[in-house]
Formats: structure tokens, sequence, C-alpha cells
């Protein structure tokens, strides 16, 4: 038997102002904002994809290494003032462990950034290098920007022992967001998932070829697909707001009132019972 319920919603028509907040307590780091949804994906939905970006979807790195050689042991690229960023080798001053070597070996053409490769004592690491402003950003991959340039994509095969849940190797992901040409890292975790290929479908979406063992399957049976969606926290608290039945965009500071709830089920103390549909304001 269908019971309705009223129930009164007594709304204070008035509120304490909120306490001003500064520009630096208000900024939220972009984890806050964005984060990354992983599912299976298909081989359909991976060729598909890698289709249409030979097609549509502009390269964004092009490797032109042989544009800046370094001069002894600095490399220098030119900036849009006129000025320069200098590299210098370190060949191992004071210890080994110090060494780097620079190496340039392209551009990003959408993020309009110079890609550098250091190879470190143990490791290696990139460098994007702004080609306007000279500011510098350090990335543990090379780099994949999304068509749109705000997200880059990049991962490192990790041989070491450092998550106490997941032995070694690793395929380090990592996610960040480019806002106003400041990179924020979004998403950085281990994964048993070791990348073979990697594609955007849309600037939203990057879907991956990997092996689950660490050894390269060169017949390509134990492939398997998986989809990394950038999901925007603000977006989508906007769909399930306006996706709420009765949801008008009340102000719930000025308004006052009842509701007219309908339940169904026997017994509205059960669990057994579920809210329906919300009939308006009284």
């Amino acid at each position: 038997m269908r019971k309705l319920i009223i129930i009164a919603l007594l709304l204070a028509s008035c509120r304490n102002e909120a306490k001003p907040v500064s520009k630096s307590e208000a900024a939220v780091p972009a984890q806050d904002s964005f984060y990354v949804r992983q599912t299976e994906a298909t081989a359909e939905q991976f060729n598909q994809a890698f289709k249409e970006s030979n097609t549509k979807t502009k390269t964004a790195l092009v490797f032109d290494s042989l544009q800046h050689q370094k001069t002894g042991t600095t490399l220098k690229l030119s900036i849009a003032n006129g000025s320069a960023v200098s590299l210098t080798d370190n060949t191992g001053t004071p210890h080994d462990e110090d060494r780097v070597t620079n190496k340039y070996i392209g551009q990003d053409t959408v993020l309009n950034r110079y890609v550098v490769e250091q190879k470190l004592y143990e490791s290696r690491r990139y460098l994007l290098i702004d080609k306007k402003s000279g500011s510098l950003d350090t990335l543990p991959g090379l780099p994949y920007s999304s068509p749109d340039g705000k997200v880059i994509f990049c991962s490192v095969y990790n041989p070491y022992e450092e998550y106490a849940n997941m032995p070694p190797p690793t395929q380090d992901i990592y996610f960040y967001h480019v806002n106003n040409g400041v990179l924020q890292k979004i998403h950085g975790q281990p994964y048993k998932m070791f990348i073979a290929e990697r594609v955007w479908s849309g600037s939203q979406t990057l879907l991956v070829r990997y092996d689950p063992n660490d050894e390269p399957d060169q017949d390509k049976t134990g492939l398997r697909y998986a989809s990394f969606n950038i999901v925007s926290r603000k977006a989508e608290s906007k769909v399930e707001n306006a996706a709420t039945p009765g949801n008008k965009g009340f102000d719930a500071t000025k308004w006052a009132g009842s509701y007219e709830i309908s339940v169904d089920g026997e017994e509205t103390t059960t669990g057994t019972s579920s809210i329906s549909y919300i009939k308006g304001g009284k």
C-alpha cells in the first residue's frame, strides 16, 4: 500500500556569512579537481582510436634531436625572448651518483616546449622547457600530451622495491593537468601493467595495450587493454545535481517550506521502502 508522508523541511532563511578566504587558501590542488578512472577496454576500441589518431590528431612530440647539439658538455636552447636555457652535464662530481647527462630529443608542438632527456646514475627523467618563458618542469617519463594539451601522460618501468603492497617490477603511471602552463600531478600509481602501446581517444581518455607480465609477449597473445579516463570532479558534480529528481535549484538560504514525498512499501520504517519521487514545494 502506498503511503504519503509529509516531511516538513524548515530551512533557516539566513546564514552566518562565510569567512573570506585568501587566494592561496582557496587554491585547490589538481588532485582535488580531477581523478583518473581506470577500466577495461577492448582491442576494437584501441584499434579504432589508433586509426583515428593517425588521421585526425596532430602529432605532439616531434623527434628532431639533431636541431640542438651540445657544445662540449653544455646544451643551450634558445628562448623566444632572446635569452637561452643552458644545461651542463655533470660527469660525476663529486661522486658517480651525481652524474647527469643532458640530451635534447625533440619538442612538444602542442605544449610548445622543448623535451630534454636527463640520464642519471641509475635512472632517467625528462625536462619540459617552455620555449617562450624558459620555465622548466621535470617528469619521470617521456611526455605524451592529449590533443588539446591539457593533460600529460607518462610512465616508467620501475625495477626497484618501493611499494609495500606491490612487489617489483612495476609500471608507474602518471597523469598531469596543464593549467595556464602550470603542470599539476593528478595521478601517480604503480601497476602490473607493462605498456606496449598507448593512444589518446579524444582529450580525456587514454587507451593502452599492455602485458600483465614483465616479460614481453612476442606473439601478443597475452596482451590486454585498459582505459584511463580523466574525470573532472566539478563537472561530475554538476551532472549529479542536474540528475537529482525534483531538483529545481532552490536557494536553501532563502527558502522555507515542506515537501510531499511518496514512499513505496508497506512498512516505511523497514529497508524495503524507497523514495520514488518528490512532488514540488508547498
